[in-house]
């Protein structure tokens, strides 16, 4: 099988409990959840310049692991403007490569 990767790009993604306090550019990178193809994971998100840590373990505590967690949830809410956006550029990636299979 075809690997697939999504590099998602946003913009002003704000974070609930912040409105427009914090708004937030950079882009995840969306990759096959397991074995299901049709949804997707965050392997990466980057702000700017700066790569986020993954909250695993004893590092899930600090600021850059809890941005990554907080951001997640949004992009794997298809209620949230992100979340519908990741969702649908998910979906035509997978088509597209069931389509070339």
């Amino acid at each position: 099988m075809t690997q697939i990767t999504v590099r998602y790009h946003f913009e002003e993604l704000t974070l609930p409990g912040f409105s427009t306090g914090m708004m937030l550019y950079g882009f995840a990178d969306l990759i096959p959840n397991g074995n299901d193809i049709e949804t997707f994971d965050i392997e990466d998100i980057k702000l700017e310049g700066k790569w986020l840590a993954r909250p695993y373990g004893r590092d899930g505590n600090t600021l850059s692991s809890c941005l990554f967690a907080e951001i997640a949830k949004v992009l794997f809410n298809d209620k949230s403007p992100h979340g519908r956006l990741a969702a649908i550029e998910w979906a035509d990636a997978v088509e597209k490569m069931k389509e070339a299979a």
